[in-house]
């Protein structure tokens, strides 16, 4: 319980969603991993340990990274999280090293488009701990565009999978192929029973 989690609070999502983790389980660690180093934080900050935590504590206004409207906010934290986890769901190529180097370009790619529009963080702590009370997007604003919509993101990038899914496309077709070859084998033993059997006949035949 206190010795496993993931660095993003959608990562704990994605696992209750597939059933790893129960409910209870989840919420007890998006309040630990969360909540408590939120708090965590402002007194890390007094103990002033460098210099730059003085400004942290001084400074008192900040601007959202939000400079569209909430709902168009809200549709590209959505479309981003679901498109990348989507795409680290697939399996793209058996060269490991190469499929994560690609997987990583794909989401710098996607973190470019959106990081003028929302900031594309597509991780909720991330954003709440840079942004949340920021000047132009509310409290509940901010949830929705930074929460809720990562959330419905990895919701419905999971749905998509079952439908698109490189990886299984690529085993029906291994098992197509074992398939066909497996038919191939069975009609090859086939003629050979029944030519045998030709066989045997006739040499009944003429030892009659």
């Amino acid at each position: 319980m206190f010795t496993s989690g993931e660095g993003n609070p959608l990562g704990n999502w994605t696992n209750y969603l597939k059933g790893v983790i129960p409910l209870w389980k989840f919420i007890t660690r998006i309040i630990r991993q969360d909540y408590q180093p939120t708090v965590l934080e402002g007194q890390i900050y007094k103990l002033d340990y460098h210099w730059s935590f003085a400004h942290q504590l001084t400074e008192t206004e900040c601007t959202s990274a939000l400079t569209v409207p909430v709902y168009a906010g809200f549709l590209i934290e959505l479309s981003g999280t679901m498109y990348d986890a989507w795409v680290g769901y697939q399996q793209l190529l058996r060269f490991k090293p190469l499929e994560i180097f690609l997987k990583f370009m794909n989401m710098a790619a996607v973190v470019c488009m959106g990081v003028y529009l929302t900031g594309m963080f597509m991780h909720p702590s991330m954003a709440t701990g840079l942004t949340f009370g920021c000047k132009g997007t509310s409290p509940l604003e901010h949830i929705f565009v930074y929460w809720a919509g990562p959330f419905i993101g990895i919701f419905l990038a999971l749905k998509l999978d079952k439908f698109i899914n490189l990886r299984s496309a690529k085993k029906t077709e291994k098992e197509s192929s074992r398939t066909d070859t497996s038919k191939e084998n069975h009609l090859e033993e086939q003629d050979q029973w029944n030519n045998n059997l030709r066989q045997r006949k006739k040499k009944k035949y003429y030892t009659k």
